[in-house]
């Protein structure tokens, strides 16, 4: 849930119903008690009571319970199968906040009387939430204000404070069905425009366009800053970007995007590039990581690059994604410093995996905050980002297969046995296809025949009905790819093993 600095401690009252979830759900062997439950989360049983009859009175709608039998054994009931984020889902939509937030993006006015009325809870506690969100918020530079309720500050900070607090769910479609659809159309539709394409993130894209068909019909549109404005007038990448835009909102709405929405969309849609080259991500297409840029933006990237790697690793193209990263991040900060934050967990995670690699970037970072070519503010976010594509290369150039020996000794049959079993857990090779640019169906999941998927986000596919669905964490941990080996392990046991 923790992506951007705040959303997640905008709805913390959810945490206890969370963990409840979500140990239950990883708790395969149905052998987890109430106790079990209290030990782990160091809560009292009748808190936990209380708790799981609020998670049941959430679910009721959807058929779904979360029984206590007799022994006091914990267990879900279904009527309607649902995946356990769509549950999580479910719960936050009843808090107080994310009703606020849901009605300050369709720009909802109510008086605080008349919010205090639909909410069903007194003024004192509608002021109290709001002081509390605000207090989140200002990381976004936007504020919350009543009498009427409405959100205060530039309209594209607004945007993404929306895209930082509904990501944290991990839906792409929990504002809109539609917009997956809309994004892929654009996507698509770009490839067969442009001689460059740019790797688009099919979840950020869409949840982006989610979020801004519901300003536009709430009629809250951007008013970009003169200085973007020329830098973007005067790019390829925009005119021939602009066309497809302006078909696509005229084919919903009979009306045409501003110059200033259009524009928007442009640097967005640089928030929403994957980083990626995968010689399976599809049928040989050629990628470009950012859209064309001044060449004075690019020797200067170059020679703040060539200040921590040597220089042949510029000329060869090695450090392009870092390159591209940082001419996006340029652009899109010029717009507002506000969209340059990311993942805290990430920024978190690279400190204390990488602290060196780390804090080389954030020096490195703080000489260039002064640069008025860059000027960025928030740059832990950006050594973080830095320090993963760093990572990334150490991580590539250091690679060698693991070696294994094994030795073993029993009865004349048990090592030919234990040598096919061997082979069969570790030597056969698995493949590996990434889907990033398109949504993850059942479809797409019976065309490669696979076995296993592997996500950070809610799928709204079901574990089991096509094949195994392995969710792990928006940033991986350790923790996170040792249980993802077990899985594969357990998956590559011969099918009459598995039961034992």
């Amino acid at each position: 849930w923790k992506i951007y600095p705040s959303p997640y401690n905008l709805i913390i009252s959810l945490n206890g119903q969370y963990q409840i979830l979500n140990l239950v759900h990883k708790n395969k062997t149905n052998q987890l008690t109430l106790n079990d439950l209290s030990l782990n989360l160091e809560k009292s049983k009748p808190t936990l009571k209380k708790d799981i009859e609020e998670i049941n009175h959430a679910l009721n709608e959807q058929c779904v319970s979360l029984k206590i039998d007799h022994k006091g054994l914990l267990s879900f009931h279904y009527k309607k199968v649902m995946t356990i984020d769509s549950m999580i889902t479910l719960l936050a939509k009843r808090t107080i906040t994310y009703q606020i937030m849901d009605l300050l993006l369709h720009n909802v006015t109510y008086s605080t009387d008349e919010l205090a009325d639909a909410l069903m809870v007194s003024r004192s506690t509608i002021f109290k939430t709001i002081r509390h969100m605000n207090n989140i918020l200002k990381e976004f530079s936007v504020t919350i204000t009543t009498g009427p309720l409405t959100l205060s500050g530039r309209e594209e900070d607004i945007r993404f404070c929306f895209f930082a607090f509904y990501s944290s769910f991990g839906d792409s479609t929990i504002i809109d069905s539609d917009s997956e659809i809309d994004a892929q159309y654009l996507v698509d539709e770009g490839h067969k425009r442009d001689h460059a394409f740019l790797h688009f993130s099919h979840f950020r894209a869409a949840l982006w366009l989610s979020i801004a068909k519901a300003r536009w019909k709430c009629k809250k549109l951007c008013n970009l800053n003169r200085s973007i404005k020329v830098l973007i007038k005067s790019s390829k990448g925009f005119s021939s970007l602009e066309p497809l835009l302006q078909d696509y909102y005229l084919s919903r709405s009979n009306e045409t995007l501003s110059l200033n929405e259009t524009m928007w969309l442009y640097l967005v849609s640089l928030h929403c590039i994957s980083y990626t080259r995968q010689s399976n991500l599809d049928d040989g297409r050629s990628y470009a990581f950012y859209r064309e840029e001044s060449p004075g933006v690019i020797e200067a990237i170059q020679r703040f690059l060539a200040t921590v790697f040597p220089e042949h690793m510029i000329k060869d193209g090695t450090l392009e994604k870092m390159e591209a990263y940082l001419v996006n991040a340029r652009l899109l900060s010029k717009m507002s410093h506000t969209y340059e934050l990311h993942s805290p967990t990430m920024v978190t995670q690279m400190k204390a995996r990488y602290s060196e690699l780390y804090q080389v970037w954030l020096e490195k970072l703080t000489i260039l905050k002064n640069n008025p070519l860059f000027g960025f503010v928030h740059i832990d976010y950006l050594a973080a980002a830095l320090t993963t594509f760093h990572a990334s290369l150490l991580m590539k150039q250091s690679y060698r297969p693991l070696r294994i020996l094994f030795t073993i000794q029993g009865p004349p049959s048990l090592d030919d046995y234990i040598l096919n079993e061997i082979e069969t857990l570790f030597m056969q090779r698995s493949t590996v296809e990434f889907q990033i640019e398109h949504a993850v169906t059942k479809e797409s999941i019976e065309t490669y025949q696979a076995d296993l998927v592997v996500c950070n986000y809610d799928l709204h596919l079901i574990d089991e009905q096509v094949c195994r669905i392995h969710r792990i964490s928006n940033v991986p941990t350790i923790a996170d790819w040792r249980l993802l080996m077990e899985t594969i392990t357990y998956l590559s046991l011969p099918a009459y093993s598995q039961t034992n």
